[in-house]
């Protein structure tokens, strides 16, 4: 399918704001959107407790530190492990979503949040503070991450 036909597709899933879970993942992150995505100049990584907390929290779970990536060239390669991990998830689904690690990323004027639980190799992403898609992930980039949380984020 030719870029312009997708880019209403893409504009669409943009600007819904309904929950996608349990669609293709192919219609709820086409390929556009991850190349819109990898264009942005930074990310923000926050470091989660899995625990929930009351407010100042991040999506109901306790913060235990923050930081970011300003390096096109690492945000490009951080983009690119998410989408490896949604696009080729584990089957099943587990239930303890104990998230340890989050990637928020604006691009095309929306906020979007990935919270990720290496335990159960889920994943949770918001748009605008909208859940859009919950599934399993397949735990691939966990090492990388890691790495990448401990150079950027500061308790």
């Amino acid at each position: 399918m030719s870029t312009l036909r997708t880019l209403p597709a893409l504009l669409s899933i943009l600007l819904s704001g309904y929950a996608l879970s349990g669609t293709d993942v192919s219609e709820t992150f086409p390929n556009t959107f991850w190349l819109e995505i990898a264009e942005t100049a930074q990310a923000s990584l926050t470091k989660l407790s899995g625990i929930h907390a009351e407010p100042p929290n991040f999506h109901g779970f306790e913060m235990l530190g923050t930081g970011t990536m300003e390096k096109p060239v690492e945000v490009a390669r951080l983009v690119s492990l998410l989408h490896n991990e949604i696009a080729n998830p584990l089957p099943g689904i587990s239930l303890c979503f104990i998230p340890r690690h989050a990637v928020t990323i604006k691009a095309a004027g929306s906020t979007f949040d990935f919270l990720i639980c290496y335990e159960c190799s889920n994943i949770r992403v918001m748009k605008d503070s909208h859940e859009i898609y919950f599934g399993t992930i397949n735990g691939s980039s966990k090492r990388v991450v890691d790495l990448l949380f401990a150079a950027y984020v500061s308790s």
